[in-house]
């Protein structure tokens, strides 16, 4: 969304409000908890240092530069694309189109894999949980807006 000062847009019967975004994403704080899966390690952020740069202001250099490492699909939040799937790593927005599209949201609770008669693929790890099939069904709603 690159301008959220933009005017209702009414397509019978929904109308989308531009100005009312709400972002869904968790910050991804380096120096604190993240969101992070299938093992992988936190994201990371450190001054970048060549020869006399320091990469920090607050030790002296010109301006804050950092070095930022992480797995966009391991860290934080994100979503999904048909590139997770596909052998040719296709970019999303060349699959869909550029203009809002109605989405339902899901807000589930996660059950332990061990507590739960359904599997994935692969096969769950000790204390791994999973968004069941069960708890979709439940959460969806009996008629969409």
């Amino acid at each position: 969304m690159t301008d959220v000062t933009a005017p209702v847009i009414a397509a019978s019967p929904l109308a989308v409000r531009f100005d009312a975004a709400t972002s869904l994403a968790l910050e991804l704080d380096f120096d604190g908890p993240q969101p992070r899966h299938f093992g992988a390690p936190c994201a990371s952020s450190a001054p970048y240092r060549s020869g006399g740069f320091n990469g920090e202001v607050a030790r002296g250099a010109s301006c804050n530069c950092r070095s930022i490492t992480l797995i966009p699909h391991c860290n934080g939040t994100h979503t999904e694309g048909v590139g997770h799937l596909t052998l040719t790593g296709t970019p999303l927005h060349r699959h869909v189109p550029q203009e809002p599209l109605p989405a339902v949201l899901l807000s589930v609770a996660v059950t332990s894999a061990e507590h739960s008669d359904e599997d994935s693929h692969p096969p769950p790890q000790p204390g791994d949980e999973l968004i069941t099939r069960a708890a979709l069904r439940s959460a969806w709603p009996a008629t969409l807006p």
